[in-house]
């Protein structure tokens, strides 16, 4: 740790840094090597511990659910200080992703979960349960890695939740974050008005579930 340009000199055998695929998004990691098998894992994500609000206005933050309501938050943002982890890109959606980041033993490790031929950049989106068990926490976090991509405005209809704050690049992934973190809300909501039968909310609630 502490060396200069440490998140490259760890970058393991096969793979390379180059401009990546997406737009605007900077550099990327590709497979030059062999086909990488589903199940491989990588990891884990190497950073260093910060708090909340300096996670959250960086995109190179993961968040760590600990016992109890307890989070940390692990920051690759300074290179001296991270593994090559910090340039795999986000997926632009989850039918682009080769890689799933997930949590075990209190750390963030990436599995893949479709084969990666070479030439193909590796891309990661998330667990669902990792991402369910941190709720909004996670949603935030999310957003603020593919903003620093540059992706949601420039590639997308913007698809924003009325509950908070977050907006989101698909009505499906607009859904998924109601039901992960709005439940309560939305399901008071449909109750009330359940006899209506043509309600907008009942018909979403609908598609949730």
């Amino acid at each position: 740790m502490g060396v200069t340009d440490r998140a490259r000199q760890t970058l393991p055998p096969g793979l390379e840094i180059q401009k990546s695929s997406i737009p605007d998004a900077g550099l990327g990691v590709f497979n030059k090597g062999e086909t990488v098998p589903v199940g491989a894992h990588f990891g884990p994500y190497q950073g260093e511990l910060v708090d909340r609000e300096e996670a959250m206005n960086s995109g190179y933050s993961w968040v760590i659910h600990m016992s109890g309501q307890c989070e940390k938050y692990i920051d690759a943002k300074r290179e001296m200080h991270a593994n090559w982890m910090r340039y795999v890109n986000c997926a632009c959606n989850d039918g682009e992703q080769n890689l799933m980041a997930y949590q075990y033993r209190g750390e963030i490790l990436y599995r893949c979960c479709r084969p990666i031929n070479p030439g193909q950049e590796l891309l990661v989106w998330y667990e669902e349960k990792y991402a369910r068990d941190l709720g909004p926490t996670f949603d935030q976090l999310w957003n603020k890695k593919c903003s620093a991509n540059e992706i949601i405005e420039a590639r997308f209809q913007i698809f924003s939740c009325s509950l908070c704050t977050l907006s989101y690049t698909s009505q499906i992934y607009l859904n998924k974050h109601i039901k992960r973190c709005h439940y309560e809300e939305y399901f008071r909501h449909v109750s009330q008005r359940n006899a209506e039968g043509s309600s907008p909310l009942l018909r979403l609630w609908k598609e949730l579930c």
